[in-house]
Parts: C-alpha cells; structure tokens; sequence
C-alpha cells in the first residue's frame, strides 16, 4: 500500500510565499515558521511503521495563526491516525483524528487557539 501524508502549511493567508517556504518531515519536535510544505517521516517516499510522533507548528510572528491546507492524505485505514489539536500539544482541543485514503484531500484547518498553533500526533502500526 502507498502510504503518504502531505500537507501544507502556511502561517497566515497573507503570509504565503511558494519561494521562500521550508520542507518539513514528521518528526518529535516544535518548529516556528511563516510558510512551508510537510511530510510524513518518509518525505517524499513512504512513512514507515511503529511511528508515534508529535509535531508542533507556531506562526513565526506574534498575532498570526498556522493554517494547514491538505494537498494529499493516504493512510493505512483504521490502523494508521493523523490527530490535529488546535494549540501548542495535545492537551488542546482535538480537531480530529483522521485514517484513510483522501478524507482530508483539499480541507484545511486555521487555529484559533491564542498560540496561532497546531499540533499534529501521527500514529502507524507495525505492519505495511
């Protein structure tokens, strides 16, 4: 099976810049920025199993807010979960757990939370 998250990433509706934005790979770690493109573990290739990773993005400046916009999401159905919190981890309030071929293609989700931040938890299990 093809397993691929992608999506995108972009601090603000204004902020947006295609040339100046960064790649980023799922991984357990905090990252503030304005614009970039994000990716499962694998990158361009395949997520691998047994992964439980927390990635947090934080609008670079202050009054701005994260906004994801899904440009591709194919998992592992009901075995492999992408969850997306509205703020700075997962105590936050949970936007949405997600497993599946397409279900976030072309959805995006803002923060709303006063940070400007979103956490993503991805969840694999071990096998494909």
């Amino acid at each position: 099976m093809n397993k691929k998250i992608t999506l995108l990433i972009t601090a603000s509706i204004f902020l947006f810049s295609i040339g100046l934005s960064q790649t980023y790979n799922m991984s357990n770690s905090s990252i503030t920025t304005c614009s970039g493109t994000f990716y499962d573990n694998g990158g361009l290739g395949l997520y691998t199993s047994n992964q439980n990773l927390t990635q947090t993005f934080s609008p670079a400046t202050a009054g701005n807010v994260i906004q994801v916009s899904f440009t591709s999401f194919q998992t592992e159905v009901g075995y492999d979960f992408l969850f997306i919190y509205d703020g700075p981890n997962t105590s936050s309030p949970l936007l949405g757990a997600y497993s599946g071929n397409g279900v976030l293609n072309g959805i995006s989700f803002k923060s709303t939370h006063s940070t400007g931040s979103l956490t993503f938890v991805f969840i694999s299990d071990g096998t494909f």
